[in-house]
């Protein structure tokens, strides 16, 4: 195990935006130990023990990993599909399907979810960047347009 690796991954923040938290409050119901397999899904991460593949056509900062679901008893093949955004040392959490719900989910899907949650993301980021340096900056709906 490299010590270095590990002690670089502990900077990582992961952040949710509010498309995701209203898919993983929908998937509750009927996977209630959802929020413990996305724990161990970061925890798995920060000791870079998770596979994930960079989406096609997508820039190849969007990836794609399996999480297994300790509701679904299929291990990781039948569990989640967590589809993330990754820059330096924030991790987005985009969406989320269960595979036996739905089969794939394809690059053109996810540019819709991006535009969708485009400002989401801009808001989470800015403040990110707030919380650390102590400046506000500010995203307007108008924004979305350009």
């Amino acid at each position: 195990m490299n010590l270095k690796n590990n002690w670089n991954r502990l900077s990582y923040k992961f952040l949710l935006t509010p498309t995701f938290e209203k898919q993983i409050k929908r998937f509750l119901k009927k996977y209630p130990h959802i929020i413990d397999d996305l724990d161990n899904f970061k925890k798995d991460f920060l000791t870079g023990r998770v596979k994930s593949n960079a989406i096609p056509g997508c820039g190849g900062k969007i990836y794609k990993t399996r999480i297994k679901s300790t509701d679904i008893t299929k291990g990781k093949r039948g569990g989640y599909r967590l589809i993330y955004y990754l820059e330096k040392d924030i991790i987005i959490f985009l969406t989320i399907y269960v595979k036996p719900e739905k089969k794939d989910i394809t690059a053109k899907e996810i540019k819709t979810i991006l535009k969708e949650i485009g400002l989401e993301i801009w808001n989470i980021i800015f403040g990110h960047l707030w919380k650390i340096f102590g400046v506000h900056i500010g995203v307007h709906s108008s924004a979305q347009k350009v």
